[in-house]
Order: structure tokens, then sequence, then C-alpha cells
């Protein structure tokens, strides 16, 4: 019920303004006065600011001298950024002479003047009614704000009961040069001014006058950046994608080597192999990439420090669209274009060194295993070479040719030929020759792997056997003769060979005399 009423009040109220209005419409419209006051950056300077209120107030004066109440409107223009710049001005209310005072405070902004669009807005609102406008500035318009103040003097000017007067504050040329528009716009004949041409000439713009490439060079350049953004982006994540893929792979081999010990070679070859791993140079992506953004760098610097012209291409021109967007409600939109491939680029160049750091960890880690089972491999191949070349000593080595078969009987005994002494030194002879069996020693510190392998071959060969625990001392000399490992006893063993297969006994206690 409440909102009801309120809303019955606010038509009611509503009705009663345009009924007044009516009611005015038919009464003769009276002079007004505007004041244009510039309130930009350069009449920040209280000295400036000063003068301009003083001019305003000798003519206040003169018109409350005649009527204290003839309507006075007092306006501080102003465009607090370029936005702004293509904004109508809004012109205050008049009011009475007398009740007109000074509004404008010195801010130190340096905020832009908008003449053009100041006069425009004034012509616009006073229409066909009689008025003067009093325009007070120092003559500094900001290049490319809004409308061309001599432009819109002559579009709009001269009109029937309107007069317009530039009141300089200094004596800048450039202030000259505004008066100057106005008294020759005032002297163009024959021109018929309607509220259609003023709105036209008021909503016309730097951005309608521009060409096609004009507008869009800034946009084009932002393109170039997101495509360099892009690239770089899409390089960076596919190398994260190798490193991270192959990461991936070295992990679940190790798992499965920890199950499955049975392809223990296969599975450690894989990962050694991945573990080598080197990224795809992609050299196309890497200089494509650096080619944009150099590319957009320099057309920047050219668009932001050059004046050519080429054709109908106007630099200056292109250079205003790009400010006259970056300060527009554009600006947004404009940004979020540009952050989100440079941000897309920066984040996957982390992804790629994070997955890099992930794939080092990895392989690092993988290695550390694989020099660990390494170790534990040649530690039991070592055991192994110890154990077989102990085993030869528990080979036995027969020599029949010290025993003869008693009469009849086939138990044995040593040979009236041997004595004791000649037996003892055999026995000693014999474990030589197990103990040269053994091969040089091999210390774990100065072998390798294949060395080791390759020993335990070579002694197992006079290793006992299960089937084959025991050799003729005649075998064991001969084989161990292939292997050189008599070295400079080489002769004597050798005689005692051909001593032991003639059966000479004299030449065999001689033989075994010189190796004992």
């Amino acid at each position: 019920m409440r909102r009801f009423a309120l809303l019955v009040a606010v038509v009611a109220a509503f009705s009663s303004v345009s009924l007044a209005q009516v009611v005015d419409a038919h009464a003769p419209a009276e002079r007004v006065t505007y004041f244009l006051i510039d309130a930009s950056g350069s009449m920040n300077e209280r000295t400036i600011a000063n003068k301009a209120e003083l001019e305003v107030s000798k003519t206040l004066e003169k018109i409350k001298a005649i009527n204290p109440n003839a309507p006075v409107s007092r306006t501080y223009f102003k465009a607090p950024n370029r936005d702004f710049c293509s904004h109508p001005i809004t012109i205050a209310n008049p009011v009475p002479a007398s009740d007109s005072v000074r509004e404008f405070v010195v801010s130190g902004n340096n905020d832009y003047t908008p003449l053009g669009n100041a006069l425009a807005s004034a012509v616009t609102q006073i229409g066909d009614n009689p008025a003067d406008v009093f325009i007070i500035t120092d003559g500094h318009q900001t290049p490319d704000c809004g409308l061309d103040f001599c432009s819109v003097a002559r579009e709009l000017l001269p009109r029937a009961n309107l007069n317009v007067q530039i009141l300089p504050v200094g004596n800048d040329p450039v202030t000259e040069s505004l008066a100057t528009c106005v008294d020759r716009a005032k002297e163009q004949d024959g021109k018929e001014i309607t509220a259609e041409k003023i709105s036209d000439t008021h909503s016309k713009s730097k951005w309608d006058e521009a060409g096609l490439f004009e507008r869009w060079l800034w946009l084009f350049i932002t393109m170039i950046v997101c495509a360099a953004s892009g690239v770089f982006g899409s390089r960076d994540g596919l190398r994260a994608k190798d490193f991270e893929h192959h990461s991936g792979l070295i992990q679940e081999n190790e798992r499965v080597l920890l199950t499955r010990p049975e392809n223990a070679s296969d599975l450690r070859g894989q990962i050694k192999t991945w573990s080598a791993f080197k990224e795809a140079d992609r050299q196309i992506l890497k200089w494509l990439a650096w080619g944009l953004l150099i590319a957009s760098l320099a057309m920047t610097i050219w668009l932001l420090f050059c004046d050519a012209s080429i054709n109908d291409f106007e630099l200056s021109t292109a250079r205003a669209m790009g400010w006259f967007v970056l300060s527009s409600n554009f600006s947004t939109a404009f940004a979020v274009l540009v952050v989100t491939p440079i941000i897309f680029a920066f984040s996957q160049n982390w992804r790629r060194l994070q997955a890099q750091r992930t794939f080092a960890f990895v392989a690092g880690l993988a290695a550390q295993e694989e020099a660990a089972r390494l170790r534990q491999e040649f530690g039991d191949l070592y055991k192994t070479y110890l154990s077989v070349r102990d085993s030869v000593l528990l080979t036995e080595l027969n020599s029949n040719w010290t025993n003869t078969k008693r009469f009849g009987f086939r138990s044995v005994r040593p040979s009236p030929e041997f004595s004791q002494e000649d037996l003892g030194r055999l026995e000693r002879v014999k474990r030589k020759l197990l103990q040269v069996a053994q091969g040089p020693m091999l210390q774990a510190e100065a072998a390798d792997t294949d060395g080791i392998k390759a020993a335990i071959q070579r002694i197992q060969l006079f290793a006992p056997r299960p089937l084959r625990k025991s050799r003729t001392v005649e075998q064991m000399i001969e084989a161990i003769g292939e292997t050189g490992w008599f070295g400079d006893k080489a002769a004597e063993w050798k005689a005692l060979n051909e001593a032991i297969r003639l059966k000479n006994v004299p030449a065999i206690k001689e033989a075994l005399s010189n190796l004992d």
C-alpha cells in the first residue's frame, strides 16, 4: 500500500512539472547568461583560477546592476579522463544572478579540456532561446579530447539571439585563435542551423572520421601480443606434457619392478631409457612466438612515437583511437583480452618448470635405486665368486701312480718306490696346483661385473661337480696350462706332467722337489 501511495505521489509531481512547463512554454523566453568556466588541469593554478572568477564577477556585476533576478547559469567543465572526452557537458540550470556564486575549487588533478563539447552542449540546450554565452578559458584544449572547438563554432554559429564570447585568462595566442574561430563563425552568411544539425554535430567525433585501419590498428597489435602469448604458452604446455608423461612412465615401471622381478632386466632398461629423455626442441614454435612478440613491440613503439602518414592513414589518428578505446568503457574488456593469454603463457611456463623439476627428481630417484640394485647385485656376484673359488680347494686330485695293488686283492697300498717324504711333498704340490686353479684373486674395489663373471666361468672349470668330484693330477695340469696361470713355473709343471705320463719315478720325485 505504501509503495502504491509513493507511486501516486511521484506521478503527481511529474504531472505538475509537465503542466508548469506547458504554461511556461507560451510565455516569452527571458535572455539567459551562460558562463562556461574551464576547470581543467591547466586552470588548476590558483592565480589562473582567480583570474577566471574575476572575469565572471565583472560580467555578473553588470548583469545584477540591470536586473538582480536575471537568469544566470554557471558551468565548470572538464573531463577527468579520455573516456569523458566523448561525453556531452552537463549545463547547470539558470538561477537568479544574485544567487550565482563561485563553485570551482582548485583540485590539483590533471584533467582534460573538452572545449568543443562545452560549446556544443550549451548551444544544444539553449536551442532557439535568446542567450549570451561567455567561455572563460586559458585556451589550452587537450588534443583529441572530444569535438574540435573551431569545428563546432563553424557548424553551430551564427544563430539568432545567441551571442558567444571568449573571455581569455592570460595572453596566450591559443586563446586568441579560439576567439578568431568564433568571430569568423559569426560572419558566415546563409547558414540555417536546425536542431537535427546540432545533434549530428554534437555526436560527431574523431572515431567517425577515422579510417578502418586507423580505428583498429591497436586491436591488430593486441591480437599479435595475444598470439605470441598463446604460442609461448602452447610450447611450454607441450614441453610440460612430455616431462609429465615420462615421469609417469618411470614411476609406473618402478612399481612394476617391485612386483615382477622376473622382468627386471627389461623394466630396468626401459627406466634407463626414459630417464635419459631429452625434450623436443620445437624451434618453429619458439621462433614464431619471439617473432610475434618482437613485431608487436616494434609496432607499439611505431604507434606511440612516430607521426607518419601513408595515403589516407594517419598514425596520430590511429594513436588517438587507441587512447580513446583505452579510456572508454571497453578498457576492461581490452584488459581481459590481453591479460588472459599472458596469464595462460605464464601458467604454462610455471607448469613446465614444475614438470621439469618433477622429472629431474623422479629420474634422479630412479638412478639412485638403480645404483643401489647394481651394488646389491655386484655384492651377490662377488660372494658367488668367492664361493666358487673356495670350492676349487675341495676338488680331489688322484695320483694312482703312487699306489700298487696287492696280489689277489683289490686293496691298494703305497708304492715302496715313494717314501713318506715323497708322499708329503706330493700333497703339498697338489694343494699348490689347486691354488693355481683358483686363478688370481680379484679385489672387489678394482673389479667390475663383467670381469667377475668371466672369472667365475673360468674357475668353475676346475671346481668339483656333482658327477665329477675328482680329477687326476695330469688332467688338472693340462687344463690349467691352457689358461697360462702357471706363470714362470710353467716348465716345472710341464716336466711333472711328462714324468707322470712316462711313469718315470725318479723324474716325478725330482719335479715334486722342484715344485715344493
